[in-house]
C-alpha cells in the first residue's frame, strides 16, 4: 500500500506485508541400489512486513526511514535407510525440529542530489535470532538459540563529469547471518560429506570499497567497477580429515573462518546497432584469499566473459544469442578442504532464446511468451562451485529447453 501524506516535505508512505512458502524435496540417490536412501520433505514458511517513509525536505534531499521484520519456520521430515547391506529400514531421522529464524531491523538513508554530485548515505540496525526445538546429530546439551545484533552502513558518491564519464566510489559494511541448514542440520549431503551444523555461528561481516566509472557515449553504454572486500567470520565447511562414526562419511564442520579477502573486477558494455538490435559483453573476475590458512580461498568462481547480440522490441518478436566463456580455475584451497578441492578446466557454452511480446493494451497488460535453449551445443562441463566427490563432480545439465509465459498487469 502506498500513499502521499499531507505536509511541507511531501512524505510518501509505503507499507507491505508478504507470505511465502517454499516446498523442497531433498533426496539422496544410491547408484548401487538404484533408488533413494534418504528422503526429506520440508516447507519453509516466511511471514514478513515493512514500512518506509520517504521525506523530501528540499529539492536536493530525499530522506528515507523504515522498519522491516520477517519470521521463517522450517520443520523437515526425513527418512533414511541405515541398515547395511539391505538399506531398507526406512528410519525416521529428522535433521531438526521446529527451526525458526526471526529478523527485525530499522534503517535511515539520506540521498543528496546536487548539480554535479549525487551522495547517498545509509545505516541500519538488525537483530537476528535463530532457534530450534531439537537438532539431531549435534552433541547433547548443545545450545540451539543464538542472537546477533548487527550494524551495517554505506556511503557512496557519483560525480557527473559528463554523460560519458561518471566516476563513483562506495564504502560499505554488510552482514549475512547463518541459515537453518548451516545452524541446525547434521547429515550426509550430495557432495559425499557428512556436514556438521553449528547453531552458534557468528554472522559474516564484510567491509567493501568499490571504485568505478559508468556512462553513455553516442550509442554505447558501459560500466567498470573494481572492489576490495574484507570478510570476517566467513561461514564455510572445513574438511576435517576424520569420518563420522554413524555414517562412516568424511566429516565437514561448518565454522567461521577468521578472515577472507576478496578482490574483483566487473565490466559491462552494450552497443546500439540500430533497429532495436544491440551487441553486449560482460566480464567478471574474482580472487579470494584465505588469510587464516594462508592459501587461496576455496569455492571461488573463475573469471568469465559473455558475448552476445539481442533484439529487444516493446512489442513483437524478440531474440538473443550469447556465448559464455569461462576460464580455468586452478587457485584452490588445500588446508581448508584437506586437499579435496579440484582445479576446474575452462569451458564455453552458447545460449539462445526467442520470444513474442504481445500488445501492451494501453500499458496495463503485458504478455510475453519465450522459448530459451541453454547449452545449445550440449557441452559436457562442470561449474567450479559444483559440490560432489573430489574428482567425480557431477556435470552440468546438457541441452535444456525452457518455455515461459510472463504476464504483468
Amino acid at each position: 500500500y502506498e500513499t502521499d501524506l499531507a505536509g511541507d516535505s511531501m512524505p510518501h508512505l509505503r507499507v507491505n506485508v508478504y507470505k511465502q512458502d517454499v516446498d523442497r524435496t531433498i533426496n539422496a540417490f544410491s547408484e548401487n541400489l538404484q533408488r533413494d536412501v534418504v528422503r526429506t520433505d520440508v516447507t519453509f514458511s516466511t511471514l514478513g512486513a515493512g514500512a518506509q517513509l520517504d521525506l523530501t525536505p528540499n529539492d536536493t534531499h530525499i530522506v528515507s526511514v523504515g522498519v522491516d521484520a520477517w519470521n521463517t519456520e522450517g520443520d523437515p521430515t526425513r527418512y533414511m535407510d541405515t541398515n547395511p547391506p539391505f538399506f531398507n529400514n526406512n528410519l525416521r531421522n529428522d535433521p531438526f525440529d521446529e527451526g525458526r529464524i526471526h529478523s527485525a531491523g530499522i534503517y535511515l538513508q539520506d540521498e543528496i542530489l546536487l548539480d554535479k554530485w549525487s551522495v547517498k548515505a545509509g545505516a541500519r540496525y538488525d537483530r537476528v535470532t535463530g532457534d530450534a526445538k531439537a537438532a539431531s546429530g549435534l552433541p547433547p546439551g548443545t545450545d540451539l538459540e543464538h542472537t546477533d545484533n548487527t550494524v551495517s552502513w554505506s556511503l557512496g558518491a557519483v560525480y557527473k563529469l559528463s554523460p560519458a564519464i561518471n566516476p563513483y566510489v562506495n564504502l560499505g559494511r554488510a552482514y549475512r547471518a547463518a541459515d537453518m541448514r548451516e545452524r541446525f542440520e547434521s547429515s550426509p549431503r550430495g557432495d559425499g560429506y557428512h556436514h556438521q551444523g553449528n547453531p552458534q555461528l557468528d554472522p559474516e561481516v564484510s567491509t567493501t570499497m568499490e571504485l568505478g566509472v559508468k556512462g553513455v557515449t553516442g550509442k554505447t553504454r558501459y560500466s567498470v567497477a573494481a572492489y576490495h572486500s574484507r570478510i570476517d567470520d566467513y561461514i564455510i565447511g572445513r574438511v576435517t580429515g576424520t569420518t563420522h562414526p554413524g555414517t562412516g562419511l568424511p566429516l565437514k564442520m561448518t565454522e567461521n573462518l577468521a578472515k577472507v579477502i576478496l578482490t574483483g573486477l566487473e565490466a559491462e558494455i552494450e552497443r546500439d546497432l540500430g533497429d532495436h538490435l544491440s551487441a553486449f559483453a560482460t566480464l567478471s573476475y574474482l580472487r579470494g584469499e584465505n588469510e587464516y590458512d594462508d592459501e587461496p580461498l576455496a569455492e571461488v568462481p573463475p573469471p568469465e566473459l559473455s558475448l552476445g547480440v539481442r533484439s529487444d522490441r516493446k512489442s513483437g518478436w524478440n531474440w538473443d544469442i550469447a556465448a559464455r566463456l569461462v576460464a580455468e580455475q586452478d587457485r584452490v584451497g588445500a588446508k581448508l578442504t584437506n586437499g579435496t578441492e579440484d582445479a576446474t578446466p575452462g569451458f564455453a557454452t552458447v545460449d539462445a532464446g526467442i520470444g513474442y511480446r504481445f500488445g501492451t493494451g494501453g500499458e496495463r497488460l503485458k504478455n510475453t511468451v519465450r522459448l530459451t535453449v541453454t547449452n545449445l551445443l550440449d557441452k559436457s562441463y562442470h561449474e567450479h562451485l559444483t559440490a560432489g566427490l573430489s574428482g567425480s563432480e557431477p556435470l552440468a545439465p546438457g541441452r535444456n529447453i525452457h518455455l515461459t509465459w510472463n504476464a504483468e498487469f
